[in-house]
């Protein structure tokens, strides 16, 4: 399929011809859009002639290259399951881009994609639109796709995501945890200090609590185990973290106290809770104390917030797992008053 583009120069309008057929791509500029387009005609001719690059037919369509991606690349990551969720995803939702020849498939095609995502277009259908942050990992991930494909399978010569335009992210979220919140919560989730947890909502307030003392990520702390939970030697052991570290994380005497509450399963973990099942308790109970916009994830910044009172920058980021500054700084959301508080050498507790 060719494309055709309409370019401004100093010297007046040239036309842009793009080409992309059985895994080639190519282009070139012309003064008249005719001439583009006899171009175009003839180099998709002598493509098809000579049957791809290489003489061979490139005939594997994009949803073949996901579902390899899927069954080979995509389990060794840290973020498979996100990955195979997402994928899965696109597939069902862009049956039109997923069955084109992986060859074929332009930046423009991406693009198209980009926008009907945006805007909520799914399978034909207008839906709930989709936040800028979610494109961008979605095409990073598709991008990953389509790099293996070029770079160890080399069904294509291009990646059609490489220089697309990517949408713009909104300012970092930098909600935190109020007292009162938390007390909220705890209340909402019907648990008692000191009491052994006997329903699914009183040990998600433990992982609330845990994650307030400690700024690990819900997943991190649901999938505790006897074994990685070092109660006896204050930590806990993440044999494999969402940047694919492993990271062991300091724990307060409070932390230790809430995690000694858990009864356990005969699995040897420590929370019977799965993660799909905390996140809807978990909106129920923002619901039932009366609170706005509160994530679990807002714990993390209310922690490393709060940590920071406590440790130096470079315990703070080991603790939190992060590997560089500017990373870490998103979770770091302290208040003017905080900050004067440090100035003048005095550290609240929250």
């Amino acid at each position: 399929m060719a494309t055709f583009t309409k370019r401004k120069t100093k010297d007046g309008t040239v036309w842009k011809a793009e080409v992309a057929r059985l895994g080639v791509r190519d282009s070139r500029t012309f003064d008249t859009k005719a001439e583009a387009a006899a171009w175009a005609t003839e180099r998709e001719a002598d493509i098809l002639a000579n049957q791809g690059r290489g003489g061979k037919p490139a005939k594997r369509t994009l949803r073949q290259v996901i579902e390899r991606y899927t069954e080979e690349v995509a389990p060794t990551k840290p973020g498979a399951r996100w990955e195979q969720i997402r994928l899965k995803a696109f597939l069902r939702d862009t049956p039109d881009l997923a069955d084109l020849l992986v060859g074929e498939i332009t930046s423009d095609d991406m693009g198209k994609w980009r926008d009907a995502r945006l805007a909520g277009k799914v399978a034909g259908r207008m839906g709930k639109p989709v936040g800028a942050s979610t494109v961008n990992r979605e095409l990073n991930l598709l991008s990953a796709v389509f790099e293996v494909a070029r770079t160890e399978w080399k069904w294509i010569r291009d990646n059609p995501t490489h220089g697309l335009r990517r949408p713009i992210d909104p300012p970092p979220r930098n909600r935190r945890v109020s007292p009162k919140e938390q007390a909220a919560m705890v209340k909402a989730l019907d648990f008692q200090d000191g009491v052994t947890p006997t329903s699914m909502q009183q040990e998600l307030a433990i992982a609330f609590l845990v994650a307030l003392e400690t700024g690990m990520r819900k997943g991190e702390i649901l999938g505790l185990t006897k074994t990685t939970a070092r109660l006896g030697e204050r930590h806990v052991i993440l044999p494999r973290t969402k940047n694919g570290d492993r990271r062991e994380v300091p724990l307060t005497a409070r932390a230790i106290e809430l995690l000694k509450l858990l009864p356990g399963d005969e699995a040897g973990r420590l929370f019977r809770l799965s993660v799909g099942t905390a996140d809807t308790l978990f909106r129920r109970a923002v619901g039932k104390a009366g609170l706005k916009d509160l994530h679990f994830h807002d714990t993390r910044h209310e922690a490393c917030t709060q940590l920071a009172k406590r440790v130096d920058v470079l315990s703070l980021a080991r603790i939190i797992g992060h590997r560089d500054l500017k990373s870490l700084m998103v979770y770091y959301n302290p208040t003017a008053e905080e900050l004067a508080d440090q100035l003048d050498g005095v550290v609240k507790s929250a």
